[in-house]
């Protein structure tokens, strides 16, 4: 591999790796309904200027609008849990929750997805990564962040589990319409129902324009969702999908070191070694079906978070 290529996998690695960070930062000066719909009109804006700089198509056919409505609704409820849920908890274990979406896809994708079935190496990596979060789950003996922490465990969990259903609903229609139209449209959707939302419940006086939200949201907006998906693109291009996709296990750790370093989060032990489990689960639930059927080079990125 070249080192470009790889340089440009590690890039999305720690892109991503470090979406929690700027969501908690975010979240100091802006309410959770504000944040995401001011994210993802930037984010949005600027994805439709790369699809048009591009020449992509963003038409979706009118008998697919409801789906796409649906799609629309779970990628809302999943960012809306996200941004709340870290919020009330640490960023990095926020990141290791948020990336159990692999493990949840493998467990729905078994009961509602046929010839997705569960193999004995998936349920190996099914019992390590829920082993990891139970780890995870410890690291907070007396904190008195404690209770805090638990509910916001729980709602990233949550989110984790709407992003599973979405993902595999968006497998119905990726076939029939292009990834970045199906992204693009619902990024708007989630921007128009968080900013109805955010108008309704949140008072003005939770904003404060500040130079370190002005940083998140163009973190997690031109960072993320263009950039993100830029680099993804480009790697696609260069080397089949199961060499890259194999790299992106490591983001939750980077995660968790993201909030170690940048928001002086305690590391522990506890903390650290699940981190790492869920890393090793998400690899052995992923790796063999990338394996066994490549995705095409105009395949969904993974992550959009």
């Amino acid at each position: 591999m070249q080192l470009k290529v790889l340089s440009a996998i590690l890039t999305v690695c720690l892109i991503w790796g470090g979406v929690t960070v700027a969501i908690k930062v975010g979240l100091w000066d802006a309410p959770v309904f504000g944040f995401v719909a001011a994210r993802f009109w930037f984010g949005g804006a600027a994805l439709w200027l790369w699809a048009r700089w591009r020449g992509a198509s963003l038409k979706i056919p009118s008998a697919l609008v409801p789906h796409l409505v649906r799609v629309g609704v779970l990628f809302t409820l999943l960012m809306v849990c996200v941004t709340w849920g870290t919020g009330m908890t640490a960023a990095s274990r926020s990141s290791v929750f948020i990336n159990t979406q692999p493990i949840q896809v493998a467990v729905l994708a078994h009961f509602l997805l046929p010839g997705d079935r569960m193999s004995p190496r998936k349920m190996v990596g099914l019992t390590v990564a829920f082993l990891g979060v139970l780890v995870v789950s410890m690291a907070m003996p007396g904190l008195p962040e404690a209770a805090s922490w638990r509910r916001g465990d729980l709602v990233v969990l949550l989110a984790a589990f709407w992003w599973a259903v979405q993902t595999i609903y968006a497998k119905r229609l990726v076939v029939r319409v292009s990834p970045l139209a199906l992204t693009l449209w619902q990024v708007l959707l989630c921007a128009l129902v968080t900013t109805v939302l955010s108008l309704i419940l949140e008072p003005w006086t939770a904003w404060h324009l500040t130079g370190r939200l002005a940083a998140a949201l163009l973190y997690v907006s031109l960072g993320v969702t263009t950039t993100g998906w830029a680099l993804w693109f480009y790697v696609l291009r260069e080397v089949e999908a199961s060499v890259a996709t194999t790299f992106l296990f490591a983001i939750p750790i980077i995660g968790v070191l993201a909030g170690w370093l940048l928001l002086n989060e305690p590391l522990g032990v506890h903390l650290f070694g699940g981190a790492i489990l869920v890393a090793i689960g998400i690899f052995l639930v992923t790796a063999p079906a990338i394996t066994r059927r490549p995705v095409p080079a105009t395949a969904e990125p993974p992550q959009l978070l």
